[in-house]
């Protein structure tokens, strides 16, 4: 995509970008990564998932009462984990950004990390 290309997409294709960008890089750490690290990731990823659905279907809905469930549900290291795979996320898809979008991207994935941070 080129700079101009990417001034016509506006603001929706410039989050678009920064959105498949960022999956990507979740994808490009599945492949780098070794086994294990991967699988501690993906297992507390899959709690957190667990206790906002236990939450959710027990009638409790909104960031704070999902944050009070998990503070409680998951480990200091579990919660580590996440953030450290959403900032690998967001620098493994950056080089797949336009020029043009590097500073909002780098603006966006601090923003995304910091939302990953406070609502575990």
């Amino acid at each position: 995509m080129t700079s101009s290309s990417t001034r016509r997409c506006g603001q929706v294709g410039k989050r678009w970008c920064s959105d498949v960008a960022h999956e990507y890089g979740h994808c490009l750490s599945f492949r780098t990564r070794n086994a294990s690290e991967w699988q501690h990731y993906f297992a507390a990823a899959w709690r957190r998932d667990e206790i906002i659905k236990e939450e959710i279907n027990a009638g409790r809905e909104g960031v704070p009462q999902h944050r009070a469930a998990l503070a409680a549900g998951l480990s200091d290291d579990e919660k580590a984990l996440i953030v450290e795979e959403e900032k690998l996320a967001w620098k493994l898809g950056r080089p797949f950004v336009p020029e043009d979008l590097h500073a909002a991207f780098a603006r966006r994935a601090e923003e995304e990390v910091d939302v990953h941070r406070y609502r575990l």
